[in-house]
């Protein structure tokens, strides 16, 4: 069974600082650009497949730590769907 999550950016700006630069010009203050600090627009998804079979599609909000993560994500989702397969290995991806 494969798990993984995404997130999907709604607007252009993803908060990555895009310096272009001229060979020997790293240091020169002229090509130093302000960041934008607000958070962007998006949305997490996470999902699993196995075989022929998958889970439904669960949005996350806010940041996942671990304890949220088996709580809302491992618990009604991957253990029902582990138990229904004989010998199935769980494999975590962006782990």
């Amino acid at each position: 069974m494969c798990v993984c999550e995404s997130r999907f950016n709604l607007s252009s700006d993803d908060n990555r600082v895009r310096v272009w630069r001229p060979r020997g010009e790293r240091l020169n203050p002229a090509f130093a650009l302000q960041r934008h600090i607000a958070l962007p627009v998006g949305v997490m998804v996470w999902g699993a497949n196995a075989y022929n079979t998958w889970s439904l599609l669960v949005l996350i909000r806010g940041t996942m730590a671990s304890q949220r993560y088996v709580h809302y994500i491992l618990q009604p989702h991957v253990l029902p769907l582990v138990q229904w397969l004989p010998r199935a290995i769980s494999h975590q991806d962006n782990a």
